[in-house]
């Protein structure tokens, strides 16, 4: 995690961290929302566009599914 850390230092000023965090404070991020999955897009993109550096990928999985040992997260 540390890396990570560090790797966000080099990119990021500590004021458009905060940005990006008051940010994402204002998504709706309950399991199951839709903005939970609109603030996933909001990372994407803030690191995709930012960032050479940085490896981007989005993965969609469904709500209702079963993956692995992981039961369906709707409730």
């Amino acid at each position: 995690m540390a890396d990570v850390a560090n790797l966000l230092k080099e990119v990021f000023s500590i004021q458009e961290l905060i940005k990006y965090v008051s940010d994402l404070s204002y998504f709706h991020r309950i399991q199951g929302s839709n903005e939970i999955e609109s603030a996933g897009r909001y990372i994407y993109e803030v690191l995709k566009e930012t960032s050479p550096l940085f490896e981007v990928r989005l993965h969609e999985f469904s709500y209702l599914k079963s993956y692995g040992v992981l039961r369906p997260i709707t409730g």
